[in-house]
């Protein structure tokens, strides 16, 4: 299951790790994409290569005011919001394989 909450306009992603690993056993941190925004754009990047992600922003209302499907990168993506989204609370949903990321702005 995933978490995510805004912390200084910036997308922060936790995982919650049900398999409960023994002490012994060592893992990564995981490595999750970040989203970012300012008033009129949404920026997306990833720490690796994602072919297919969907990235869907709702407005307060829960209506898709947005929605894409592109690979993500190492290189940001920028989408580009009309000029009356920063006057409202959006959520951005973003999908890959069987993750699901979401985030408010």
């Amino acid at each position: 299951m995933c978490y995510s909450q805004v912390i200084n306009m910036d997308l922060q992603v936790s995982y919650d790790d049900t398999q409960n690993l023994s002490p012994r056993q060592h893992k990564g941190p995981d490595l999750f994409p970040t989203v970012s925004y300012d008033d009129s754009h949404v920026y997306v990047v990833a720490p690796f290569l994602i072919e297919s992600a969907t990235i869907i922003i709702y407005n307060e209302d829960g209506e898709v005011i947005y929605s894409t499907i592109t690979p993500l990168g190492t290189t940001a993506i920028t989408l580009n919001l009309s000029q009356y989204v920063s006057d409202e609370r959006y959520s951005l949903e973003l999908i890959y394989d069987d993750i699901v990321l979401i985030g408010y702005f």
